[in-house]
């Protein structure tokens, strides 16, 4: 795999593709995370309802909207967990595969909450869901992280355990 590197300019990035992807045109709501496809042709953006959290597609070209994802259950709101902790602000999670045909996503509790966790699995390729996962709850903190592997045949959630803390 060759790696080339070009030096970066404002100039540069006034002619980005991004633009129209990113204008205030189509944002109903603040934009609580984005988050780029390797290829650059599709943006990704998370934004806060009052139901928890809208997880979208959008071609950069023309910022159109290309699909607005099943929801991902908040934390701890199923599976017989109870809530989530009432002091937490919910943590968006994103990750595409490196070659792009899959995208991962889901909702932490950033209060490091023990509750159960659901991910999704996007097949970006046929616009199916793939699966659902259920990461049960863990004395370490809930996953905060998301990685894909090409294909999205791998998923690894990273648990941030808390300084001091085994387990």
């Amino acid at each position: 795999m060759s790696l080339s590197v070009a030096p970066w300019s404002a100039s540069a990035c006034t002619r980005s593709p991004l633009g129209p992807a990113i204008t205030s045109a189509w944002r109903g709501a603040p934009v609580s995370a984005a988050l780029l496809s390797p290829d650059g042709r599709t943006l990704a953006t998370v934004e806060q309802s009052s139901g928890g959290y809208a997880f979208r597609l959008r071609d950069t070209d023309d910022g159109r909207l290309v699909r607005t994802l099943p929801a991902a259950p908040l934390p701890g709101a199923d599976h017989g967990a109870g809530p989530a902790a009432t002091d937490a602000v919910p943590l968006p999670l994103m990750a595409f595969s490196p070659d792009g045909t899959a995208f991962a996503y889901g909702v932490s509790p950033w209060g490091g909450g023990a509750s159960a966790q659901s991910l999704v699995l996007w097949d970006l390729a046929r616009a199916a869901l793939r699966t659902t996962l259920y990461l049960a709850p863990s004395r370490a903190a809930a996953a905060k992280y998301l990685a894909l592997g090409p294909r999205g045949r791998l998923l690894v959630a990273v648990r941030d355990q808390s300084a001091g803390q085994i387990g």
